[in-house]
């Protein structure tokens, strides 16, 4: 008996002398994560990782910084810590189309960051289109979405396509009839049609006549 007490007295005296430490998780904006305990010189189990919306999980650090990872297979509990979560913010493209331009190129691709606003690309590739003049950018190729000015403030956390809007150039041409008829012509670009032995490239003309 006295053997045994002995050796509880000399087990208790060993465990007194080992420090227990508390490692707490600091979500940084994400779900919570309970603390732990740990002896000194010992591991921790990883808890499972926190939520947060729109963003990814990227691992505990040791320091608020998050220049130094947490290996929780080779890392041992020292003192008492916290650990901070590190997040990466999801990221929407930001896509160009020339939508028809005859030369030039698009802008390169951009990427948002979610909840971080974006100036949107002006027309670096020097986007050009016969008989048309660059007037910005829209969400559909016809024009019919939404307008976005060269280097405007985009704020939506969506990805996003942006087409060249074109604006067709319009010009007047008259002709001198030398004492007949003297007609004028509104002229756009690209169909043929003919008067009095004279042909214009137009898409839509409008005539006006005067004696």
């Amino acid at each position: 008996m006295m053997v045994i007490g002995l050796f509880l007295t000399m087990l208790m005296s060993c465990t007194d002398e080992i420090p227990v430490y508390t490692v707490r998780f600091d979500s940084q904006g994400g779900s919570a994560v309970s603390a732990k305990e740990a002896f000194k010189g010992t591991r921790i189990t990883e808890p499972a990782a926190p939520t947060r919306a729109n963003h990814e999980f990227g691992g505990w650090y040791k320091d608020a910084g998050l220049s130094s990872a947490w290996d929780f297979d080779k890392d041992t509990v020292t003192s008492d810590l916290t650990l901070y979560a590190k997040w990466t913010a999801h990221t929407y493209p930001i896509t160009y189309q020339g939508n028809g331009n005859d030369t030039g190129t698009v802008p390169q691709p951009q990427e948002k960051t979610h909840g971080t606003n974006l100036i949107l690309s002006a027309n670096t590739g020097d986007l050009q289109r016969t008989g048309y003049s660059f007037a910005g950018w829209n969400t559909q190729s016809d024009g019919s979405g939404t307008d976005y000015a060269e280097g405007s403030t985009y704020t939506s956390d969506t990805a996003l396509t942006l087409y060249a809007k074109w604006s067709v150039n319009s010009y007047t041409v008259s002709f001198d009839s030398q004492g007949a008829f003297r007609y004028f012509w509104w002229v756009r670009a690209d169909r043929i049609f003919k008067t009095e032995g004279f042909f214009a490239m137009v898409s839509a003309a409008r005539r006006t006549a005067d004696d």
